[in-house]
């Protein structure tokens, strides 16, 4: 099993240290609480948006919700281990849990684009450790409880042809969830949140892998907004928006921070990436599938090749 808590500083080194990954990884101490209070929701002892509240401090206002009881609290078996995640049946309130979460960590409750479906939160118990001056390697841990927002819709709010609404519309939260539970993965194996766009197109190519048996590149690029040559909206434009938005985030082709990538570079550089996915075997079982997400999560888009 890899040390997580002492990764391999030289990316070369992470190669061999992948070979041991075996997953999925054990559960950590802090998903105790959340199973708990799924357990007890859903016996009619309170609701997901009070645990929130309770435990993690969450101000949504006063404000009426849309649809408050279909807010669902799960905890799934996932790839880093078990992985709580929040469902909110209805946009509004999705938006609403979005820009809430956002506040409680500090910053500005953002404007949530449409075709935002799902978020990883990290680091939910570092205000609770912050308040209690506890330093413990225990608390240390449980600082980084993660916890996954998703809505209902269509993914990325596209509707692909030949789909019909409503299996479509169920297909797409799993594949939110899966996308999502790659993404807290890496942050398990790698210790830092994924922010770059190869991230997405891999997170994209594992829950398409797990969800529909197979990997479509051209509903991948449909997907991910950069089926266009001159891409127009769509998921890539939201990204790119965020790089611009934080200049520590502008490696985002690997580019230096004053060489932000034009929509139509990052378009063909993602194109690349998912045509050269669409060229692997599939691997072997869910296990291989985890190791080479991760090993091709050390590559560098703009050379993105396999």
């Amino acid at each position: 099993m890899i040390d997580l808590e002492r990764p391999p500083r030289r990316p070369a080194a992470w190669h061999g240290v992948l070979r041991q990954l075996d997953c999925p990884l054990g559960d950590e101490p802090w998903t105790g609480v959340w199973r708990r209070a799924a357990a007890q929701i859903a016996d009619g002892r309170g609701d997901a948006v009070a645990f929130l509240e309770e435990h993690l401090g969450l101000d949504a206002g006063a404000a009426p919700w849309a649809a408050r009881s279909t807010i669902v609290l799960e905890v799934h078996a996932a790839w880093a281990g078990a992985l709580p995640t929040i469902t909110a049946p209805a946009r509004a309130d999705f938006e609403r849990l979005v820009q809430s979460q956002a506040a409680l960590r500090g910053g500005r409750r953002p404007r949530v684009p449409p075709t935002l479906g799902a978020l990883l939160v990290t680091g939910l118990g570092r205000r609770r450790s912050a308040d209690a001056s506890d330093r413990s390697s225990d608390a240390a841990r449980a600082a980084d409880e993660r916890l996954v927002l998703l809505s209902e819709g269509p993914y990325a709010g596209v509707l692909p042809p030949g789909r019909d609404p409503e299996p479509w519309r169920r297909t797409s939260w799993s594949l939110r969830l899966e996308h999502e539970a790659a993404h807290a993965l890496f942050r398990r194996v790698f210790g830092r949140t994924p922010r770059r766009l190869l991230d997405e197109v891999l997170a994209d190519w594992v829950a398409l892998l797990r969800v529909e048996g197979a990997y479509d590149p051209d509903l991948a690029k449909q997907l991910l907004g950069v089926e266009a040559e001159a891409p127009d909206g769509g998921r890539l434009e939201v990204y790119l928006g965020a790089f611009r938005a934080a200049p520590a985030r502008r490696d985002a082709l690997g580019l230096d921070a004053g060489r932000l990538p034009s929509p139509a570079v990052a378009a063909r550089a993602c194109r690349r990436a998912i045509d050269c996915l669409a060229g692997l075997p599939p691997p072997g079982d869910e296990a291989a599938l985890a190791r080479r997400f991760c090993e091709l999560s050390l590559k560098r888009l703009e050379t993105f090749a396999v």
